[in-house]
């Protein structure tokens, strides 16, 4: 105990034990993400009383800003940390400086129209997250893909040892049109992949000339946004489609509120994948990796997310070895044969 200002100060630390939350108003949108809405309109301090209790591993090993080697590794530099999930940044090397901060070697890098990171007050990012918001809607600009499109040749230029570039279709394309799309502007560039698709709510069906078309290249794997405006149906749809074209189907942002959803899909169906970012509570990202320990992946989404907290909620809800190396990078890497 130590004294300030002729007062007692106390400081009192709780190490290792389960932490358990009472239920009240600022913790129940969580809670019942895990045990179920109550009716419909009903105000926090309206739902039953309950409690619920969440254990979470000690977070052990953690190597942020290095790499994170296996014990039993004979060569480290074989390790490589992928994040799964981002978008082009503006300026390219704001975005070259989280990832070293977070200590992740390279990137998977989608094209994008909105730059939230350009933002400067309210107004600017409201304008921003329009433009997202007409993209997620299905409605595409063929001007704004050729800026995102050279957007996204130039970080790949500039960087191809931290970037792995993947290309983006326009669904309102008819199927043929689709598929030389894929045929020229994919694998004709040397991309390693599709994504991030946005097909709009209630249509998920879009995307299958593109997983047509991936098929026919070589099984290009294929990313499909999975926040809203993305609906429970809209998963069953993508499951449907990966189950009748072989190709690697990646679910992104974990399903956002429908994540428990996406981890059954992804568990029986052997070609998808879950990919981690912006999960909405930390159970989504435990219980993924513990149904799929091969199948999930480290993402960050940012600029939306950050790398340096997305790796650390890995490493939170993991211990080091062979689940957590293949989370945080080997699986992807396998699958895009690095």
């Amino acid at each position: 105990m130590h004294r300030a200002f002729g007062g007692p100060v106390v400081v009192a630390i709780s190490v290792g034990l389960p932490l358990r939350v009472e239920q009240s108003g600022a913790l129940v949108i969580a809670e019942l993400a895990l045990t179920g809405a109550g009716t419909f309109g009903q105000l926090p301090d309206q739902h039953p009383r309950g409690s619920l209790r969440l254990t979470l591993p000690q977070c052990q090993g953690s190597t942020l800003g290095r790499r994170s080697y296996s014990a039993n590794r004979t060569n480290p530099e074989d390790f490589v940390i992928i994040d799964a999930h981002s978008h082009v940044h503006e300026p390219v090397r704001d975005h070259i400086a989280l990832l070293d901060e977070a200590g992740i070697d390279r990137a998977v890098l989608f094209a994008t129209r909105p730059h939230p990171e350009r933002a400067t007050d309210l107004a600017t990012f409201r304008d921003e997250m329009s433009v997202l918001a007409t993209a997620l809607d299905g409605r595409s600009d063929p001007a704004s893909f050729r800026t995102a499109w050279r957007e996204l040749d130039d970080a790949l230029a500039a960087h191809p040892d931290r970037f792995i570039g993947f290309g983006t279709v326009r669904l309102d394309l008819a199927p043929d049109d689709i598929e030389e799309y894929v045929a020229r502007e994919v694998a004709g560039r040397g991309l390693r992949g599709i994504g991030e698709l946005t097909p709009p709510p209630g249509a998920a069906a879009r995307i299958e000339p593109v997983l047509r078309a991936a098929a026919d290249h070589g099984g290009l794997p294929v990313v499909v946004h999975g926040y809203a405006p993305t609906t429970n149906d809209d998963l069953h749809t993508l499951a449907e489609l990966a189950r009748r074209y072989p190709v690697p189907l990646v679910i992104s942002q974990a399903g956002g509120a429908n994540w428990l959803t996406a981890i059954e899909l992804v568990r029986d169906t052997p070609n998808m994948y879950l990919e981690l970012s912006t999960a909405p509570v930390i159970f989504a990202v435990k219980l993924a990796i513990a149904e799929l320990p091969e199948r999930t992946m480290f993402g960050s989404d940012a600029p939306y997310g950050d790398p340096l907290i997305s790796r650390t909620t890995i490493e939170r809800v993991t211990t080091p070895g062979a689940v957590r190396d293949a989370v945080l990078g080997e699986t992807f890497a396998t699958l895009l044969k690095l």
